[in-house]
């Protein structure tokens, strides 16, 4: 019996070994960024929870932080708030649909298209956003990456 439990725990280790590298290595390719005429040069984690969890939205410059999420079925959001939080995105829409019904703040706005998420970040110096590192342009610029 305990050759069997071992050979399972084996095999069970085995099989996930893959996907916890892949998962380390999406996070690490994650990185929060801003447009280049902000005057923001770098957050903490902790300024980018507060910011996506809606506990302040004040960048530390006094401008307005507008936090943007990629869309719901993007793989990079839910790699985020992992990353960020060790979070579920239902464990997310729980946590905003409470605070949505108290009134105290709104979540951050979902923008539908990467396209779309880039060009909005780019233009507007108060806007944050979440991008894979790979779809990075000259546009944006890193104001958080996570630790490897």
């Amino acid at each position: 019996m305990r050759v069997r439990v071992r050979a399972l725990c084996r095999r069970l280790l085995l099989a996930g070994l893959p996907l916890l590298v892949t998962a380390m290595q999406a996070r690490a390719e994650l990185v929060v960024v801003m447009s280049p005429h902000s005057s923001i040069t770098s957050l903490t984690r902790e300024q980018v929870i507060n910011i996506y969890m809606g506990r302040y939205r004040v960048l530390p410059d006094g401008g307005t932080a507008r936090p943007l999420d990629a869309g719901a079925d993007s793989p990079e959001r839910s790699i985020f708030y992992r990353s960020l939080l060790g979070k579920s995105l239902d464990d997310i829409s729980a946590y905003w649909a409470r605070l949505v019904f108290s009134g105290r703040t709104a979540p951050p706005r979902e923008v539908p298209t990467r396209k779309a998420l880039l060009e909005e970040i780019a233009d507007d110096p108060g806007a944050i956003g979440y991008v894979a590192r790979k779809d990075l342009t000259r546009n944006l610029k890193i104001v958080f990456s996570f630790p490897e």
